[in-house]
């Protein structure tokens, strides 16, 4: 196949866009104002976004082409590889990832501080999982003065947590201590808050789910008891586009090189 641009870069949020930017600034040739069809023909480098919005059906990728995208699923990453189709997940650049997390980091508090009644200093926040964004997450809550308790299921987790300051919990003690939080955040990216456990929540707790979907709480059980329950996918593509997409392109590079 002849290709007329070095980039296609797919529809997606605020993210992509700067991405475009950042590409065209270096001297490439970028498509992109395009159907998707023909975005899929016109480079060799197709780039989606974080997290990636197309099934593999729905794309035209040829043989011998390269793919980025965020959070693929192993059906999307095995059609690839069964077509001859290189395929990345920028989730698993560690570099890349450490800059998401403080990006998501920061979106997360402007959303807690936007979306309660609440002052974050002096308060308690349960951060349920203990991965990197929930890492970069405690780190700045515990700066703006709140007291930070970590929910982990691995026991290095949790020491982890306790040498660093924060309170640390199993998730089997979940019940005795989620009526004392009035802020709470999932990075857990299967069902951890369920019906039953939705239950012992604090009615005026606010609840940022965080995680990549299907996210870590019953969101139907939450409605249904009357609590705030907000899911927030993307923060970086809302808070820090430029930012992101300037990691997102030296992330391309280091694995085009």
């Amino acid at each position: 196949m002849s290709f007329t641009h070095h980039f296609s870069v797919l529809p997606g949020d605020e993210r992509q866009t700067h991405l475009i930017d950042v590409l065209l600034a270096k001297g490439r040739q970028v498509a992109y104002d395009m159907p998707l069809s023909d975005l899929c023909h016109a480079a060799p480098i197709v780039l989606d976004g974080i997290p990636s919005k197309y099934s593999f059906d729905e794309l035209s990728l040829t043989t011998g082409q390269f793919f980025f995208g965020g959070c693929l699923s192993e059906t999307f990453c095995s059609s690839c590889h069964t077509n001859n189709i290189t395929v990345f997940d920028y989730m698993e650049d560690k570099e890349l990832t450490i800059f998401n997390a403080i990006a998501t980091a920061e979106g997360t508090i402007a959303e807690m501080i936007k979306n309660s009644y609440f002052n974050l200093h002096g308060n308690s926040v349960l951060i349920l999982g203990f991965g990197v964004c929930a890492k970069a997450l405690a780190t700045r809550l515990h700066h703006l003065q709140m007291n930070v308790c970590i929910c982990a299921r691995g026991a290095s987790q949790r020491a982890e947590a306790v040498s660093l300051g924060y309170e640390a919990i199993d998730f089997k003690d979940l019940p005795g201590y989620l009526p004392g939080f009035f802020f709470i955040v999932n990075t857990v990216p299967a069902t951890v808050l369920t019906s039953e456990l939705l239950n012992f929540v604090h009615p005026e707790c606010l609840i940022c789910d965080i995680a990549s979907a299907p996210g870590g709480v019953n969101m139907d059980a939450a409605k249904s008891l009357s609590l705030k329950a907000i899911t927030l996918p993307g923060l970086p593509g809302r808070y820090s586009p430029k930012a992101s997409a300037e990691f997102m392109a030296d992330c391309i590079y280091r694995h085009l090189m």
